[in-house]
């Protein structure tokens, strides 16, 4: 593979016989097979091959290369002025080695630690949490990287020792980091401490008493109206796609499934083929909770997802449905939706009340609402858990609550 990029055999025997020769070959195919370029391929392995020359120097072993030696390579580039910013190429080679040392541990050469410090195994507590809750609440992993942030501070704050925990101690870290912040955020850090409260009783680290010691955020239900965008202005945002390339025939496809279904920016970077009965005319969708619903499959939404998938999609191993636009050609991930959307209403000029992918969701349930469509049956496409949560769409018909006002009394002057 590596002849098909570099011809001089001079150069090939330079690039077999030095700390990178047992991998480069290997590494050049998995590089080829992501979709990089032909120049990029290049420079990846000739800085992959400087890069291990590097690691021999200093002794490091290809099967222990982790993000803790990228860190120490970076900052080996930058002291000797290989990072230069605003320069073409700035950060080929560090980006090389970060390449070099992801294809070892995909392919198993190498062990890929973890990243997020709240999932560090020197922590047991934490981890012990993470899969409690994945495993018996059955919560989405985004979810549990949520609650996992918070609880990590709160062991950071309070200690690993769950039986020196009191009431007043886990009061006070709440009070603490909900001060200066909206309801949103606030009811995030009750949920998250609730969640470790109940794990504790669980696993009899924390008197059963604990469980109802965290009071609930003040607010009021159904107090704020939905934030949407009107019909027409959904449909300008949609057509501010150009179809005609790559990343507009997939932005075009993702605004059709959060416009006409109301679908959640993780529901769709999750799609898969496998999802997608184009038979019957449905599609699968694995909400809150990992509950599983086949919801309908609108025409112009599947004719969207079918132009992008034959003319524009990535060759690709992935079963998801929706690639990057950029070498490697991966999955997205959802905030990469949000990301799509926030830019489609840029560009289309539209004010809303805020950017993102879940505006499409409240303006697909508003849509539905005045073209009387029930409750009831909006709840279900959104796949809300009761009716009252769906209930707040109500507001947004101003016609009919206007039919509710009862006229203010007139008053004869004395």
């Amino acid at each position: 593979m590596l002849k098909d990029y570099y011809f001089a055999s001079d150069v090939l025997s330079q690039f077999m016989s030095g700390p990178a020769g047992p991998y480069v070959d290997n590494f050049t195919q998995w590089l080829k097979m992501r979709g990089y370029a032909f120049i990029t391929v290049r420079h990846y392995v000739r800085n992959a091959a400087k890069f291990m020359e590097w690691a021999t120097q200093n002794d490091i072993a290809p099967e222990t290369l982790s993000q803790t030696h990228l860190d120490v390579y970076r900052q080996f580039l930058e002291s000797n002025d290989k990072l230069r910013s605003g320069q073409p190429g700035t950060y080929i080679s560090y980006s090389a080695a970060r390449g070099f040392v992801s294809f070892l541990q995909a392919s198993g050469l190498a062990t890929k630690k973890p990243s997020a410090k709240y999932d560090s195994p020197e922590i047991p507590l934490l981890r012990e949490f993470r899969e409690w809750i994945l495993r018996h609440r059955g919560i989405a992993d985004a979810t549990c990287n949520n609650y996992s942030r918070i609880v990590f501070d709160l062991v950071r704050t309070l200690g690993d020792v769950p039986e020196k925990y009191t009431v007043q101690s886990l009061r006070n870290f709440v009070s603490d980091r909900i001060g200066g912040y909206g309801p949103g955020q606030a009811d995030r850090v009750v949920t998250s401490v609730r969640s470790f409260i109940k794990f504790l009783i669980a696993t009899n680290s924390c008197p059963s008493t604990f469980e109802h010691i965290i009071p609930s955020v003040a607010g009021w239900r159904l107090s704020r109206f939905p934030r949407y965008m009107i019909a027409d202005d959904v449909e300008k945002v949609i057509k501010s796609c150009d179809p005609l390339t790559q990343t507009g025939a997939r932005d075009y496809a993702i605004l059709l499934l959060l416009a006409r279904l109301g679908l959640r920016a993780g529901d769709v970077a999750a799609l898969t083929f496998n999802d997608i009965d184009w038979m019957q005319g449905t599609f699968r969708v694995m909400g809150k909770g990992r509950r599983e619903v086949q919801l309908p499959l609108p025409q112009d939404v599947g004719d969207a997802i079918l132009y992008y998938i034959d003319k524009w999609r990535p060759k690709s191993g992935s079963h998801r449905v929706f690639l990057t636009t950029i070498a490697p050609f991966s999955p997205i991930a959802s905030h990469v939706v949000s990301q799509i959307a926030r830019r489609a209403i840029l560009r289309a000029r539209i004010k809303t009340p805020f950017h993102g992918a879940h505006v499409f969701r409240h303006s697909a349930a508003t849509a539905m609402l005045r073209q009387g469509v029930p409750l009831e049956k909006i709840g279900r496409i959104l796949r809300h858990e009761s009716i009252e949560t769906t209930t707040i769409y109500a507001k947004v018909d101003v016609g009919m609550l206007q039919q509710l006002v009862i006229p203010w009394p007139k008053v004869t002057k004395c």
